[in-house]
């Protein structure tokens, strides 16, 4: 059912929003990443279970998390901050999870968004590899 929705995308060919395809695989590399980084990777999952939200975490007795993120009619970019807040949210500590408090150190937070970044430079090469060849055809 995937395959046959289209995705949409702006003027210059790059996804306006993530396929399922996509969102697992941003959250292979943010999970990787989070990993190498000494961070807790929780599960992701698309769409949250509670109809309506934007995104969602569930926390279980051993410490691990499953974060849900809506991709659908949502920006690229948005969902991608949704998965690292849910990383930042997953390594909160509990006594500080209620105050809101907790943020990833700078070095931490970059890494996440480097992994991001390779994940979209290669969604953008991939589009304008498929943009040229398609007007390759066309000459």
């Amino acid at each position: 059912m995937e395959q046959s929705r289209q995705q949409s995308s702006n003027p210059q060919g790059f996804p306006t929003e993530l396929t399922s395809v996509q969102f697992a695989q941003i959250a292979r590399d943010l999970t990787e990443a989070a990993r190498q980084n000494g961070l807790v990777a929780p599960t992701f999952r698309s769409p949250p279970r509670t109809a309506g939200l934007r995104r969602s975490i569930n926390r279980r007795s051993d410490g691990s998390a499953t974060v849900s993120v809506a991709r659908r009619g949502r920006p690229v970019m948005a969902v991608i901050a949704d998965m690292i807040d849910g990383i930042q949210a997953a390594n909160a500590p509990a006594h500080r999870q209620s105050a809101g408090k907790y943020h990833l150190n700078k070095e931490l937070y970059d890494c996440l968004w480097s992994a991001a970044a390779s994940f979209l430079a290669f969604s953008w090469e991939s589009a304008e590899s498929v943009r040229n060849s398609g007007s390759q055809l066309a000459a």
